[in-house]
């Protein structure tokens, strides 16, 4: 993803933090893989206008992207257990 948005890639065996692969969605994702549980940690997202405007191809294809409000909303509505 990096590569595509042509961002410094330094070491890509430690991955890279972009606008769309970002610590909320790795956060949101690793949430609800460990808990099987279906947290919200993204909002939509019109790619097709961005790739457009940013001359990056890729976003066309992007639908949603991680966001940290999202994720925080959907957090605070979990019981918690005493």
């Amino acid at each position: 993803m990096a590569k595509l948005m042509r961002m410094a890639v330094k070491n890509p065996a430690n991955g890279v933090y972009t606008p769309i692969n970002n610590c909320t969605w790795f956060a949101g994702y690793l949430w609800n893989s460990i808990t099987n549980e279906q947290l919200i940690y993204e909002q939509d997202f019109n790619g097709a206008v961005y790739a457009e405007k940013w001359g990056i191809d890729y976003l066309a294809l992007i639908s949603k992207i991680a966001d940290p409000g999202m994720l925080a909303e959907s957090l605070s509505k979990i019981k918690q257990i005493d």
